[in-house]
Order: C-alpha cells, then structure tokens, then sequence
C-alpha cells in the first residue's frame, strides 16, 4: 500500500507537482506568466493550454499527459511559485 509519505519527492506533494515547479522555475517566460496569474485556477488553465495538445493527433499522450496533470497540487504549485526568493 502507498502512503501519503511514500508519495513525497524532493518535499513536493508527489513527483508530478515537483516537475512543473521545476520546468516553471526553470524557463523565465512559463514563470513571469506564473506569476501574473491572480489565482491557482488560472494558473492552472494556462499550463494546461500550453501542454496539453488540441490537434488530438496523439490520444495516448494527451490522456498520459491529462492523468499526470491531474496529480499535480496546484496549490502546493502556485504558494511555491509566488514565494518572494
């Protein structure tokens, strides 16, 4: 059985909330945009927008990129995201 604990990567909620503060904090356009947004939803709906494909050429990697997405804790995301360095 996996527990809360088991899931922790690198402090991060899971390994998919710790790659998009990675990838964000890492390009500075993804984190200017980060940061401009007023709300973790819309935050949210913006990465989505940018990484999920729209042609739908690709389904299994639209549904694995959606099933990692889904795990991500915005929350943890956009708090981390906005802390003054």
């Amino acid at each position: 059985m996996i527990t809360q604990a088991d899931e922790l990567y690198q402090g991060f909620t899971n390994y998919e909330t710790f790659l998009v503060v990675l990838e964000i904090k890492n390009n500075e356009q993804y984190l200017a945009t980060a940061r401009s947004h007023n709300s973790q939803d819309d935050f949210r709906e913006y990465i989505e927008s940018v990484v999920v494909p729209t042609d739908n050429t690709n389904p299994i990697q639209t549904d694995l990129i959606n099933a990692a997405l889904c795990r991500v804790n915005w929350q943890e995301v956009f708090v981390h995201l906005n802390k003054v360095d």
